[in-house]
């Protein structure tokens, strides 16, 4: 599973598996942060100002992906949408 910034498409703040071993089989949990994202422009002069993404705190898109399996997104609202996120892939 991978949670991406709304507003930073690309940007990965999370990952983790949830095969068989996970108990119940499948299940996962991840903890998000719920601040907002603090993002800054390259710059080779130190140090880089980072600029709170003030409106997409709390906004995730959560991917559930497997090898063979058509991937599923949800976007999750923290804590509007009680945080969960459930998927059920389909071959």
């Amino acid at each position: 599973m991978q949670s991406v910034a709304a507003t930073a498409p690309g940007a990965s703040v999370w990952f983790t598996d949830a095969d068989y071993t996970s108990s119940p089989p499948g299940a996962y949990t991840m903890t998000l942060p719920t601040a907002a994202p603090l993002l800054g422009q390259f710059s080779l002069s130190l140090p880089i100002a980072l600029v709170a993404q003030t409106g997409s705190q709390e906004k995730y898109s959560v991917e559930a992906s497997a090898s063979a399996y058509q991937s599923q997104t949800v976007d999750v609202d923290l804590p509007g949408a009680n945080g969960v996120a459930d998927f059920v892939l389909l071959p």
